[in-house]
């Protein structure tokens, strides 16, 4: 039986759904040719909340998600169609495709009942942007008080941080680009402040 999915996909000549940066996102497309920027589209996100050390909390995780909790802020992990990021002591984001969050969530806090541990989904509480090119760190720490070079942020780590005054986390990728999860109240002031901060470009 597949998976459910959160929102259903709308009938054939309905209305797009957007994500949380609304019109926003098409403007993000006319940036400097050396930034490129894209909204990812309503991917799942899992708040996940426990001790690294208890190896109860430690077992169910890796039952359900198939990977090893990294206890370190910054580890990221990549599990079964999952990528877990410690963005702090103790608690990690749990990101997934698109629809998957559902079981994953139910499958989740069964697996923590017996344990000490929870987990919420915070699917909507996000707008997820990933950005590229080779002005992406040079943008960014206009608005950003940490270091992003490759050597202290290099790809398969991630950082809890502040963009423009906004807590955000950032995930660096392959190739130099970086992945931001803002949050969705936010996001089109985030989106503006990038439109204003490459615009000297």
């Amino acid at each position: 039986m597949p998976d459910p999915l959160r929102f259903p996909a709308p009938p054939a000549g309905g209305p797009v759904r957007r994500g949380p940066l609304g019109p926003l996102a098409d403007d993000l497309k006319a940036l400097v040719p050396g930034l490129r920027a894209a909204e990812m589209l309503f991917p799942g996100i899992l708040l996940l909340r426990g001790a690294a050390g208890n190896a109860a909390f430690r077992d169910a995780v890796a039952g359900v998600l198939v990977a090893v909790l990294g206890a370190e802020p910054g580890r990221v992990q990549v599990g079964a169609g999952c990528t877990l990021l410690c963005v702090a002591q103790g608690e990690w984001l749990v990101v997934l495709p698109s629809g998957r969050e559902e079981v994953a969530l139910r499958t989740l806090a069964a697996a923590l009942e017996a344990c000490e541990g929870a987990v919420l989904d915070v699917s909507d509480a996000h707008a997820v942007l990933d950005l590229s090119g080779p002005l992406v760190r040079e943008v960014l720490a206009k608005g950003c008080p940490t270091d992003l070079h490759p050597r202290a942020l290099p790809p398969g780590r991630c950082a809890l941080t502040r963009l423009a005054g906004v807590g955000v986390v950032i995930l660096a990728l392959d190739g130099g680009a970086l992945r931001l999860f803002v949050p969705a109240s936010f996001a089109r002031w985030v989106a503006a402040w990038l439109l204003d901060a490459a615009a000297e470009y």
